[in-house]
């Protein structure tokens, strides 16, 4: 084979390889998957300190300064404020009626969250300083 008939075959390779790219290429009609979650707006506040306190149970259970320290960044950012509300009960005409519970504890403040970080974090330093800088 010569040089030419092998200069003139990868020329035809890398035309078929580059003529075939735009069939490759990914899809770009129907609708973008940011701009539907952007029509939802973001996450409401109780989703989020909901995530948060998610976080906090698991950072709780694997001891895990770091995601401590995340749950407590998330409850931070947002703006919660206990409000009270009188008790308000319905009747429940021909339903079944259970006893009342205790009830779902408190959210856990971002506060409390810091410091299961602190603990957590051991004596490492690193962590630390990113806890003190929350």
């Amino acid at each position: 084979m010569s040089v030419k008939t092998k200069i003139a075959g990868l020329m035809c390779a890398t035309a078929l390889v580059l003529g075939s790219a735009p069939a490759w290429a990914e899809d770009k009609t129907g609708e973008n998957a940011a701009a539907v979650q952007k029509g939802d707006a973001a996450q409401g506040a109780v989703a989020q300190a909901a995530m948060a306190q998610d976080l906090f149970a698991y950072a709780v259970e694997k001891k895990n300064a770091l995601s401590a320290l995340t749950a407590a960044q998330i409850m931070l950012s947002l703006d919660i404020a206990d409000v009270e509300r009188e008790k308000e009960t319905k009747d429940n005409e021909g339903e079944a009626v259970t006893e009342e519970g205790e009830g779902v504890d408190t959210p856990i403040d971002a506060a409390a969250m810091l410091a299961a970080a602190r603990e957590f974090a051991g004596g490492d330093e690193s962590v630390l300083g990113l806890i003190e800088n929350v």
